[in-house]
């Protein structure tokens, strides 16, 4: 159901508006020729700035139901700041080029021109034998892992369990996991998420690293699914797409169809057996996907607009921003979880702990107000703009496979940064331990070849020596 006619004015200024941007975000990036973090974060960003349109244009059922049209200034004051970061995003990624005197065409042709470098090559012994290393680490983690959990959430859902039992158990084995979780989660996700997409540009050198890389992709993908989470799963398979295209120096339309048809089917198979969706019609099912999609995020801002003038003491000035061993002078407070209790409260009573996160520049309205909110949006395409110009820069010039896996990994890493907050960049493992990961992989390299050589010239040397022995006999 259209609101009325003020609704049919936002829809015409949201078409200007999404056309002028992409406008600005090209002046930025330059043609959208090969996959950048620029162009995927915006493709995010662009989902959920149609969620801001869709609920000031109609009535969405459960945003009724939950009383979001009762305060439609709210609703109104959404789509203003999503609007708004449609054009300070790439503002910021102007700013960038600006600052740094980057020339995105010249750059992106230069980038064109080189070819992954795929042939086999003398580190091919060694590197597999570091990544096998690797792997086996993770594998005993993973063990660990598993060992501290009642029952494993993937294998409950094969069992029966309810929608509430999953939900429990999702949460038992992540945000009430008894244990350090992030430190579980650095060596059973995301090193091995880096050596998946390390091992998809090898694969093609030998069969061995192809039986390799498919190994790693099970063990990433049961990883990635096995607490029942939906979203990690489907950016397993949308960031090899990126790094496919990356790869052949093109981005096919043909497997953007078969992406998201993939996409579409996993997320249909998840709602179905996760959420507890069996038995449902059709358009039930795939109505549930399209409001996570385009509706998630936006509805948690409403949230975060509702609660923090009057139920959080007012603006929180940084305090839900990281403080690692509190070495800053304020308590630390985790206002995604705030909010989701606020919004549930019956989940406190199951001893289910959920969080509710959103667009990145809502945490930063909830702490600083509305220029904070601004201030976040020419900040953030500032720091992406500056992630495509190094990585571009370094790649253009040799395009080396674990320099084009750690670009993947800030691809994938940066895409998330348009649903959730970006305040905590500089503690994020996900980016941190892909980094540690590749010079560990280059050092242990070097001294492991360095290491076949001297015993390989030792040979050399006890045979000369036995040589020259026998000729004295």
């Amino acid at each position: 159901m259209v609101h009325g006619i003020l609704s049919l004015e936002i829809l015409f200024i949201s078409l200007i508006a999404i056309f002028f941007s992409y406008k600005l975000l090209i002046s930025a990036i330059g043609p959208l020729k090969i996959p950048l973090a620029s162009s995927y974060f915006m493709f995010f960003y662009l989902l959920i700035y149609i969620g801001s349109i869709f609920l000031n244009v109609w009535y969405d059922r459960y945003s009724l139901a939950i009383g979001m049209y009762k305060h439609k200034d709210i609703l109104l004051t959404m789509w203003y700041f999503t609007t708004i970061g449609l054009f300070l995003i790439p503002f910021g990624m102007i700013m960038a080029n600006i600052t740094t005197g980057y020339k995105p065409v010249e750059k992106t042709k230069l980038l064109l021109s080189k070819n992954i470098e795929i042939q086999r090559s003398k580190n091919d012994f060694s590197i597999a034998i570091i990544i096998l290393i690797l792997i086996i680490i993770t594998l005993l983690v993973l063990i660990l892992y598993l060992r501290k959990l009642s029952i494993i959430p993937i294998v409950a859902v094969f069992r029966g369990a309810s929608a509430q039992d999953i939900a429990f158990l999702r949460s038992a084995s992540s945000n009430a996991f008894p244990g350090k979780i992030y430190r579980y989660n650095m060596l059973m996700r995301t090193m091995p998420f880096y050596l998946l997409l390390v091992t998809f540009f090898l694969r093609n050198r030998s069969k061995f690293f192809g039986a390799l890389f498919y190994t790693i992709f099970l063990l990433v993908s049961f990883t990635a699914i096995l607490d029942c989470q939906k979203g990690p799963i489907i950016k397993v398979f949308l960031i090899l797409f990126i790094a496919y295209f990356y790869e052949k120096n093109k981005i096919s339309k043909k497997l953007l169809i078969v992406a998201g048809l993939i996409s579409i089917g996993l997320i249909f198979a998840m709602y179905i057996y996760i959420m507890g969706m069996y038995g449902r019609t059709f358009f039930k099912i795939l109505s549930a996907p399209i409001h996570r999609i385009f509706l998630g995020q936006v509805n948690a801002l409403y949230h975060y607009f509702e609660y923090v003038p009057k139920h959080s003491g007012g603006f929180l000035r940084g305090a839900s921003f990281p403080n690692p061993h509190n070495i800053f002078p304020f308590e630390y407070r985790r206002l995604t979880v705030e909010i989701k209790n606020f919004v549930c409260p019956w989940q406190m009573k199951y001893g289910i702990i959920g969080s509710m996160p959103t667009v990145f520049f809502g945490e930063w309205w909830a702490n600083f107000g509305t220029l904070g909110a601004i201030f976040s949006m020419i900040l953030l395409g500032f720091m992406i703009q500056l992630v495509d110009i190094f990585f571009v820069t370094k790649l253009s010039k040799q395009k080396t496979v674990l320099m084009s896996a750690l670009f993947m990994i800030f691809i994938n890493q940066f895409s998330k940064y348009a649903g959730t907050s970006f305040t905590g960049i500089i503690f994020e493992d996900k980016l941190i331990i892909p980094i540690f990961t590749m010079f560990f992989i280059i050092f242990s390299n070097q001294i492991l070849r360095a290491s076949l050589k001297r015993r390989v010239k030792y040979q050399e040397s006890n045979l000369i020596c036995s040589e020259q022995f026998s000729k004295r006999q």
